[in-house]
């Protein structure tokens, strides 16, 4: 396992690390947490799930949430899109987006994953981009898709026009767009998955993270950098460093929500299932990813951030055969930072569920006051004080 050195040892003095160690426990010992949205199925499976939730919360203080309904049989489903105007207590659905609606250019598409949301502004007015990841069908290609619609209108979505915002090619796919925080505000930035898919089948679920620059004038991304590879943390993400989120503190530290697994198969752990505490010996396939975090930076100036993977779990499962726990995503307003995510039952369906920190508490966090980060060892192995429970 990679050790924490050189410039890498002063990252557990950032907001970031700290806020890390804060998720961290409240991943590992949940506070109310809620469920807010489950597989369509009566009976789902390892490839049912309801999840990938990403929230925007515009300056009126509306709040847009979307996520991605599947199910297991021929991998449909739909995006869907819900607008709360009360801070979160209420929800309604304004719109649903299937597959079919997906089709640009005039491909064809075969399935659809993980949505993203960010706002712009439009002659004054508050308009919503939605972004989303499709498969073209007879290939291995995937594009990342884009549209948009005012925010008081949020219905047109559906049959808004969409673009291709960044395109696949022979030997690389694009999907699971993160937007990313530029430091002084001005550009649109995105942080996508790359898969490789010049080589064998299999290995088409290799992925790293690139990131991307909106180009205003063709509505398409252009690819800058790629600050998260594979690897970077030994074995444990060998075959997958995905961004799934951001949050920026004032110290200039960014936390980068990531995705990681170490092999290609899909559901490797029901061949050998997870052992709490063994890391070295963890077999995570294509659905099993669990959730780590790099701490990032962004200088003024610089052309694109930095980023240090840090070999720590965050979150996941505890059910040894699906120990999937993953997209994890971060909002904030006034009262609370909200935290969702996708995990895994004892089906290996999944659902997304939701906690709240409030403010008082992430300051305390921020200043030092709050949990230790575990890293180099499973935090399920831990009590809530941090000490290791030593098991039978």
């Amino acid at each position: 396992m990679p050790s924490l050195h050189g410039e890498s040892a002063d990252l557990h003095n950032t907001q970031a690390w700290r806020f890390a160690a804060l998720v961290q426990a409240r991943l590992t010992y949940p506070l109310d947490e809620k469920v807010i949205a489950i597989p369509a199925s009566p009976t789902p499976g390892s490839q049912d799930w309801n999840g990938g939730v990403f929230t925007f919360i515009a300056p009126n203080g509306e709040q847009v949430r979307v996520g991605r309904v599947r199910n297991g049989i021929d991998r449909g489903g739909e995006t869907w899109v819900d607008v709360s105007r009360d801070g979160g207590k209420n929800w309604q659905r304004v719109t649903a987006i299937t597959k079919e609606d997906e089709n640009a250019g005039g491909k064809q598409v075969a399935s659809v994953e993980r949505p993203y949301v960010y706002g712009k502004m439009v002659n004054g007015e508050q308009w919503i981009v939605l972004g989303t990841c499709a498969a073209e069908r007879g290939t291995k290609c995937w594009d990342i898709h884009e549209r948009e619609a005012p925010l008081a209108h949020l219905e047109r979505l559906k049959d808004a026009p969409v673009r291709v915002a960044l395109a696949g090619d022979a030997e690389y796919a694009y999907k699971d767009g993160a937007p990313v925080q530029a430091p002084d505000g001005r550009g649109i930035y995105l942080g996508a998955t790359r898969h490789h898919i010049g080589g064998a089948p299999a290995a088409a679920v290799n992925a790293d993270t690139v990131l991307c620059k909106l180009n205003e004038n063709t509505g398409c991304y252009e690819i800058l950098d790629a600050p998260l590879l594979r690897a970077a943390r030994g074995d444990i993400d060998k075959t997958c460093n995905r961004l799934s989120c951001e949050f920026v503190f004032p110290d200039g530290s960014r936390f980068w929500g990531c995705d990681v697994r170490n092999v290609e198969e899909p559901n490797a752990a029901l061949k050998n299932p997870l052992k709490p505490g063994n890391l070295q010996q963890w077999t995570l396939g294509d659905f099993d990813e669990i959730t780590s975090f790099a701490v990032g930076t962004w200088a003024r100036g610089a052309a694109f951030p930095k980023a240090t993977s840090v070999n720590a779990i965050l979150g996941r499962s505890s059910y040894p055969n699906y120990p999937t726990l993953r997209y994890l995503g971060i909002a904030a307003d006034d009262a609370a930072v909200m935290l969702t995510y996708e995990r895994a039952s004892a089906t290996g369906s999944k659902s997304t569920f939701q906690q709240s920190i409030s403010r008082k508490e992430l300051s305390e966090a921020l200043a030092g006051k709050g949990p230790a980060l575990m890293i180099n060892r499973d935090p399920a192995l831990t009590d809530e004080t941090g000490y290791i429970i030593q098991k039978a």
